[in-house]
């Protein structure tokens, strides 16, 4: 019964140990506000992808990670990518800075305008 208790306990705290909390702020520049927006995270050590809908989310593993967002004002949406580093087991909290200067495109499909 012991060693069933010791395995027990041995298993939860591997898997609680195992998924580190990711939560992402996105500061705007031009409007001097932070956002909480959709973002998706990419593992650059093994190619795993994670999509997050409020800010919050879990990942697997430590490693290099790219933030890929877009901010949406109106009818056009600026897209936003940085490389981040997540290198210990716990929660993770960061804010990425949208800057002044960013690429931005109508939200129609095939559309032609596109804009820094």
């Amino acid at each position: 019964m012991r060693k069933l208790l010791v395995i027990i306990v041995f298993g939860i705290t591997i898997q609680f140990h195992s998924q580190i909390q990711v939560e992402l702020y996105f500061f705007d520049e031009c409007n001097d506000k932070i956002e909480k927006l959709e973002f998706d995270l990419i593992n650059l050590d093994n190619g795993k992808e994670f999509s997050y809908y409020e800010s919050k989310g879990v990942v697997d593993s430590i490693g290099t990670y790219i933030v890929f967002s877009e901010l949406v004002e109106g009818d056009y949406n600026s897209s936003i990518s940085q490389t981040i580093k997540i290198n210990k087991y716990e929660k993770f909290i960061d804010t990425i800075l949208v800057p002044k200067i960013r690429f931005t495109t109508e939200s129609t499909l095939h559309s032609s305008y596109w804009n820094y």
